[in-house]
């Protein structure tokens, strides 16, 4: 994907309802998404890096932490926002 092509400006970091999260990627490693459960310190802390068009937003990067946060049962996650238009 790339700005190139369209108008983004980053927004910042922001609580993004998971509910409007959609994932870009063609698959997801069950291994990665496990590892992120059974452990949440592994994670780097780095924020999902996600684009926001319209009242949606798609998955840039940290697919791994956005399933594992769904799995346990998170409501909003807090990622770093880039509004397209």
């Amino acid at each position: 994907f790339s700005l190139d092509r369209v108008n983004g400006r980053r927004i910042g970091t922001r609580d993004v309802p998971l509910d409007r999260v959609f994932t870009i990627q063609g698959t997801v490693s069950v291994a990665g998404v496990k590892s992120k459960l059974a452990d949440p310190t592994t994670d780097t802390g780095d924020l999902q890096s996600v684009f926001k068009w319209g009242d949606d937003y798609f998955v840039n990067d940290g697919n791994h932490r956005i399933m594992a946060a769904r799995a346990r049962g998170a409501g909003t996650v807090k990622a770093d926002v880039i509004e397209l238009s």
